[in-house]
């Protein structure tokens, strides 16, 4: 065009990552935060597919953070129409900000299940005010 010769043409391509998944291969590895009772009791919960629906679900009752979930078929796709698979990685959600209400039942099922070291009957500060105090 325009008379000169003909030359090469170079692109450089800069690839974004997903804010939700990670691609190895055709796969999708994601990572999906479950609360402490869906964990424990297991249920449905949904996760976002990379056609941007939302995919139900099941978590198995006692399902532990780390654990892994593989759905076949839901990856990312080979040039031939296959897809890779979709893997979901659970972690548990650990509120920072509780109510008094719930702060009551948490320790009233940490006492049910025999967990050691929750005593919040009395705070420290409290119990060591009144030892002063009788002293």
């Amino acid at each position: 065009m325009y008379g000169g010769k003909p030359g090469d043409l170079y692109l450089r391509v800069f690839l974004k990552e997903h804010p939700v998944f990670k691609k190895v291969g055709s796969d999708l590895f994601m990572e999906k935060l479950i609360s402490y009772p869906l964990a424990v009791l297991g249920g449905v919960t949904r996760v976002p597919t990379l056609e941007g629906e939302e995919l139900e679900i099941f978590v198995q009752p006692g399902t532990e953070c780390g654990s892994t979930k593989t759905v076949p078929e839901k990856g990312f796709p080979y040039p031939d129409g296959r897809r890779g698979n979709l893997i979901i990685t659970f972690r548990i959600e650990v509120p920072k900000n509780v109510s008094g209400k719930q702060r009551k039942l948490i320790e009233k099922l940490a006492k049910e299940i025999g967990e050691e070291g929750i005593d919040r009957d009395e705070g420290l500060v409290t119990k060591v005010k009144g030892w002063l105090r009788t002293s």
